[in-house]
């Protein structure tokens, strides 16, 4: 009956139906058998085809229809890199962006329905950016510091190479969400840099993506 419903949110809501019977099938068969294979790969299904559907359907309500993002919609981490990358996150002067969509809201909405944890995501992107930018900053005896000098827009008349497109989105990603880990992070981020011995102390743990029961 699910396959007949059109493309929407009836849909969303029909598999979610079925994600929820299916772990109820699971829950209830016995152990080692066939028919507990047989529900948990019902569930896996369902929960896959849910979680792209559901996240068709967040890009379309924030008008990110593009097929840029569509296309990546079964792929949560990698939407979430190119979400980041969308241009408004390089024009997010205020928190505020009248008009324009609101990426991390987006961000944040897409990881609770892949089960991903949006924190871990951030540091994730912040670590892919963050070293282009401060590899510029080593002195002559290989120290590390973040001049603050350095966290200021640039211009917005001059062009914008890669570093200063990158400092925007991790000024975009590390002002919002939780900023007491934020901070945190940044301190970790700092310690092992100037460190290398804290590493295993300040060590980041991997994103997991949950698909199936037990």
């Amino acid at each position: 009956m699910v396959k007949e419903l059109p493309i929407g949110s009836e849909k969303v809501l029909g598999l979610k139906g079925c994600i929820q019977t299916a772990e109820i099938w699971y829950q209830s068969s016995p152990d080692e058998t066939a028919e507990k294979e047989r529900a948990k790969a019902a569930f896996a299904k369902f929960t896959t085809v849910w979680q792209r559907l559901a996240t068709e359907q967040v890009l379309y309500l924030n008008g990110l229809c593009g097929q840029d993002f569509v296309k990546v919609a079964n792929k949560a981490n990698t939407l979430i890199l190119r979400l980041f990358e969308h241009p408004a996150v390089l024009e997010a002067g205020d928190l505020d962006q009248q008009g324009k969509p609101d990426i991390y809201h987006v961000a944040e909405k897409i990881c609770e329905i892949n089960n991903i944890n949006l924190h871990l995501m951030k540091i994730s992107l912040v670590e892919k950016w963050l070293p282009s930018l401060t590899s510029k900053q080593t002195d002559a005896d290989s120290t590390m510091t973040l001049d603050l000098q350095a966290m200021k827009m640039a211009d917005e008349n001059d062009p914008e190479d890669e570093d200063e497109k990158n400092l925007k989105r991790v000024l975009y990603i590390l002002k919002r969400g939780n900023l007491d880990e934020n901070i945190r992070y940044l301190w970790c981020y700092i310690k092992r840099a100037t460190h290398p011995e804290n590493l295993p102390s300040c060590r980041i743990p991997e994103v997991h993506y949950p698909n199936a029961p037990g």
